[in-house]
């Protein structure tokens, strides 16, 4: 066996125990890693060298990908290798806020554009109502609104149980007055991703929206961000209601993401898409 099979065999077992989109993210990565460093050296033998990883470092940011993109990369699977091998990653990477604005519109739906989807939305059937709803609302990941289930929604209570796709935490929200028939009319039947995808697509397409690729669902995390940061909430409220303890892709989780309704109150009184819903 060759130095590379020695490595993705070590890296399956490594991450058996991942979910298996992560499993599949983390090879992709590690392979595009390793054929970068076999077109410099055949043996794979510099693999671990700290002037090969700054190598493909400046490939990824030629290839136009984002810092925290890169961060990702260099941090997650190709650190892998090193975590595994019992080595230190030679590299520094700098720190990244995605709540802060980056420049790139194309991953943000801007005010104009979330309230032409919810108009448009609330035309529509139930599930196209509670999707956007949830979406506009509290910003979760397309894999998260997939795993809302009838089971999430506690009609006595008015509130609603995300459970996130990091560390199998849960987040658990008050339904505003606003969206409460929209959230709890739908029947939250077990959907697929590209459903949820070609839903967004059409809906933007029927809003008169020229959607950008980058504009998807998670896009409406970086809008609510960046909208709330102007709010006058301080950032633990932002990021407490949002799940994350400071914002960006090297934001922790808090642990355990606790029930707080007294902040979900203040941040729905700043919330700058609730309004739409009315």
């Amino acid at each position: 066996m060759t130095i590379r099979d020695d490595l993705m065999k070590e890296l399956e077992h490594e991450i058996q125990f991942r979910k298996s989109h992560t499993q599949a993210q983390y090879k992709a990565h590690v392979g595009e890693y390793l054929d970068f460093v076999k077109r410099r050296d055949p043996s794979y033998e510099k693999w671990k060298d700290r002037e090969m990883v700054y190598a493909y470092i400046d490939k990824l940011k030629r290839a136009q990908k984002s810092q925290s993109t890169i961060n990702f990369i260099i941090r997650g699977p190709v650190g892998c290798l090193f975590r595994f091998s019992g080595l230190r990653l030679p590299v520094k990477l700098p720190p990244i806020d995605l709540a802060v604005y980056s420049g790139d519109e194309s991953l943000f739906w801007t005010e104009e554009q979330i309230q032409s989807l919810i108009h448009t939305a609330r035309t529509g059937d139930t599930k196209d109502q509670a999707i956007i709803a949830v979406a506009t609302i509290y910003a979760p990941r397309v894999s998260e609104i997939l795993k809302i289930t009838k089971k999430e929604i506690d009609f006595k209570k008015m509130v609603i149980t995300i459970p996130t796709v990091k560390h199998n935490l849960v987040r658990r929200h008050l339904i505003p007055e606003e969206v409460q028939y929209q959230i709890c009319k739908y029947s939250w039947d077990q959907v697929g991703e590209q459903d949820l995808r070609d839903m967004l697509e059409r809906i933007a397409g029927a809003a008169g929206i020229e959607r950008k690729s980058r504009q998807s669902f998670h896009a409406f995390r970086h809008a609510l961000w960046d909208e709330l940061s102007y709010s006058g909430l301080t950032p633990s409220e932002i990021y407490d209601f949002t799940g994350w303890v400071k914002g960006g892709t090297q934001g922790f989780y808090i642990h355990p993401l606790k029930y707080n309704p007294l902040n979900d109150r203040k941040v729905f009184e700043k919330h700058p898409f609730l309004k739409f819903w009315k």
